[in-house]
């Protein structure tokens, strides 16, 4: 899997445990089109085992991230520094 791979699988599943109604898989591969919707199952079930079935984000370890990523983007779209 390459980052852009990893990042479409992790946000399929931010959207699944997110919402409670999310899109299938077939929805999503009907909606990008660049992967079927057996490959995207095939993704998702290794990016799983990847990361032993563990999706719990620490409050701490979001804000943390959060803050890291806000200050990346005022800095390349602002340039408020």
């Amino acid at each position: 899997m390459n980052w852009r791979l990893v990042l479409f699988v992790a946000l399929i599943l931010a959207s699944k445990i997110w919402d409670d109604e999310s899109f299938e898989n077939d929805n999503f591969a009907k909606a990008f089109g660049k992967y079927s919707t057996q490959n995207i199952n095939h993704y998702e079930c290794v990016f799983l085992k990847s990361i032993d079935y563990d999706l719990y984000v620490k409050g701490s370890d979001y804000a943390k991230y959060y803050y890291i990523l806000r200050v990346i983007y005022i800095f390349f779209f602002y340039k408020k520094f």
